[in-house]
C-alpha cells in the first residue's frame, strides 16, 4: 500500500498534516498553546526552509508536512481566548447584568430549554461593555425564546464542570462556551434585530414540530422529532437508553451514521423506482439538501450532510477513487473553521468514519451478502443491511471511547430494521410536508408512520432487553478497547482491496 506514492496525493498529505496537527494540539496543555506567535513562528520558519531544498524533493515534502502541521498547532491555538475584562468568563463566579442574543435554535429538553447567548454586552453600571466569548443559559421551558432574540439576562455566571467521565468544560468550548447561567432573570429587549432568511427556516421548523406532535402520539412524536428535524434531546432518557443498547441510536440522532444510512436508503429508493445512477444520486442530493433545511441546518446535520453530498458527488462522477480526497478536504475545510469539533465533536467523528464506511466498506459487505439466496431477492434490503453493517462496525472505535457501550445486538436490529429504514424515511419525510399543508388530516396521513414507529420501538425495546445485549467498557479500558477495534477496522479496510485499489 502506498498512500502517497504519487504527486495526485500530495494535497491530501499536506491535508492530514494539518489535521494532525490540530489533533496534536488538543492534546498540548492550554498553557503552551496560548502561545500562538510562538507557534506561527515555527510554522514560518518550516516554510522559508522549504526553498532550501529545491532539489531534495522527499525532504521538501517533509517539511512542507511540517508547516502544515505547525500551521494546524497554529490554528487551534488561536481558539484559546484570553481570559481578561474582554472576555464573559472573566465575570465568572460574580452576579452579573448582561444582554446577548440567541445564536442558533434552543435546545429543548423535557426539563428546560438551553440558549446559546452570543454578542454580549454586559452591564457595568456606567453602561454596556462589549465582551467576547458566548454563554449557555439553561431557562425554564416557558416562556419561550427564539432564535435571534435579544434577551436581557441576570444571573450569577459559573465555569462549565465536568461530571462522570465527560468533559463538560471541553465539549461547550468547541461551541466557544466559557460561561454557564442557570435559571436566571430573563427578559425581552425593547430592540430586537432579525435575520429574515434563518428566522424564516427557523419558523418552518417550528411547524415542522407542531406537525409532527399533532398527527403522532407520544413517544412516537417525540422519535420523529429526532429522526426528522434532530430534536433527540426533547425524547426522555429511558427511551434514548433503550435506542444506545440496541444499536439503534443511529436512527434518532443526526450524525454521520444517520446522514449516511439516510442517504443509502434514498438512493436504493430512487433506483428501485428506474432512476438512472446518475439521476438517483442527483435526486439524493436534492432530497439531503431538503432535509438539512428543515432541520433547521443544525451545525451537526449540515457538517454530515456536506461530506455526505461530497462522497455522492464524487461517485456521481464516476470518480469514486477521488472521494477519500473529497471528504477530507471537506474535513479540512470544517476544521480550520472550527478546529475543536476534530476532538470535541463526537458527531463530526462518527460522520466522517460512517461516511467512509458507507462508500468503501458497504460494497465488500453487499458482495458477501450475496452469496446468500435471502439477500439476493431484494437488491434494496442487502443495500440497506450492508450500509447499516458497514456504519456500526466503522464508527465502533469512536462510540467506545466516547460512550464505553458496544451493542452486541446491533447488526441483528439494524437488518430486521433495514427494509423499515428506507420506508420510514420516506414516510415522515413526506408526511411532515403533507400534514403541514393539510393540518386537518395529520392524524390520517402520520397514520403509515405512527405505524412504523411503533414497530421500530417494538424492536427496539425487544433487542435491548435481550440477554446480553450490550457490554459496558469500563472507563480505563475505553482507549485500549478503541485502538484494537480501530485496528480492526483498519484490516477490514486492506481486506476488502480499497487502500491497495484506490490508493
Amino acid at each position: 500500500m502506498h498512500f502517497f506514492s504519487s504527486s495526485k496525493s500530495y494535497p491530501l498529505l499536506l491535508s492530514v498534516s494539518f489535521i494532525s496537527g490540530i489533533g496534536l494540539a488538543s492534546l498540548i496543555p492550554g498553557e503552551a498553546l496560548s502561545q500562538d506567535l510562538s507557534w506561527f513562528a515555527l510554522a514560518a520558519l518550516t516554510a522559508v526552509s522549504c526553498f532550501f531544498f529545491s532539489g531534495h524533493s522527499a525532504s521538501k515534502l517533509a517539511l512542507f508536512a511540517g508547516l502544515f502541521l505547525f500551521l494546524g498547532i497554529w490554528r487551534y491555538s488561536l481558539t484559546i481566548p484570553d481570559i481578561n475584562a474582554g472576555h464573559i468568563a472573566y465575570h465568572n463566579d460574580r452576579k452579573v447584568v448582561f444582554s446577548g442574543r440567541v445564536a442558533r435554535y434552543p435546545d429543548i429538553y423535557r426539563e428546560g430549554i438551553n440558549l446559546y447567548l452570543d454578542g454580549i454586552e454586559v452591564d457595568t453600571g456606567t453602561g454596556a461593555k462589549k465582551v467576547g466569548g458566548r454563554v449557555l443559559v439553561k431557562a425554564a421551558l416557558y416562556p419561550r425564546y427564539s432564535y435571534g432574540d435579544r434577551l436581557i439576562v441576570e444571573c450569577k455566571l459559573a465555569r462549565p464542570k465536568n461530571f462522570d467521565d465527560f468533559a463538560y468544560d471541553r465539549y461547550l468550548e468547541r461551541y466557544g462556551v466559557y460561561s454557564i447561567c442557570r435559571f436566571p432573570k430573563i427578559r425581552m429587549a425593547e430592540v430586537q434585530e432579525r435575520y429574515f432568511l434563518t428566522d424564516g427556516i427557523f419558523r418552518l421548523k417550528k411547524r415542522f414540530e407542531k406537525t409532527i406532535n399533532r398527527g403522532l402520539t407520544e413517544p412516537q412524536a417525540s422519535i420523529a422529532q429526532a429522526f426528522v428535524l434532530g430534536n433527540a434531546k426533547a425524547m426522555d432518557r429511558d427511551t434514548n437508553e433503550m435506542f444506545a443498547k440496541s444499536g439503534l441510536s443511529h436512527v434518532i440522532a443526526i450524525s454521520g451514521s444517520h446522514i449516511s444510512i439516510l442517504a443509502a436508503c434514498s438512493l436504493s429508493v430512487f433506483l428501485a423506482l428506474g432512476f438512472w445512477r446518475k439521476q438517483a444520486i442527483a435526486a439524493t442530493l436534492l432530497f439531503i439538501s431538503a432535509y438539512l433545511v428543515m432541520t433547521g441546518l443544525a451545525a451537526s446535520a449540515l457538517r454530515s450532510g456536506i461530506m455526505a453530498m461530497m462522497a455522492l458527488s464524487a461517485m456521481a462522477a464516476g470518480r469514486q477513487s477521488q472521494a477519500m480526497r473529497m471528504l477530507v478536504l471537506a474535513a479540512v475545510v470544517m476544521i480550520a473553521v472550527n478546529p475543536r469539533i476534530l476532538s470535541e465533536d463526537i458527531g463530526f467523528q462518527l460522520s466522517f468514519m460512517a461516511i467512509i464506511g458507507m462508500i468503501y466498506v458497504a460494497p465488500f459487505f453487499g458482495k458477501g451478502m450475496a452469496r446468500y439466496a435471502f439477500f439476493r431477492r431484494s437488491r434494496n434490503l442487502s443495500d440497506a443491511a450492508a450500509n447499516s453493517a458497514a456504519a456500526i462496525i466503522v464508527t465502533l472505535p469512536v462510540i467506545i471511547y466516547n460512550f464505553g457501550i458496544v451493542s452486541l445486538v446491533a447488526l441483528f436490529a439494524n437488518i430486521i430494521i433495514a427494509g423499515l429504514s428506507p420506508f420510514l424515511t420516506i414516510c415522515l419525510f413526506i408526511s411532515t410536508l403533507a400534514g403541514t399543508l393539510l393540518p386537518f388530516l395529520s392524524e390520517l396521513i402520520f397514520f403509515p408512520a405512527q405505524i412504523a414507529l411503533t414497530l421500530l420501538i417494538y424492536v427496539a425495546k425487544f433487542s435491548a432487553n435481550l440477554p446480553f445485549a450490550y457490554l459496558y467498557v469500563p472507563a480505563g479500558w475505553r482507549s485500549l478497547c478503541a485502538i484494537v477495534s480501530f485496528s480492526a477496522v483498519l484490516y477490514l479496510l486492506k481486506k476488502s482491496l480499497i487502500l491497495d485499489k484506490k490508493y
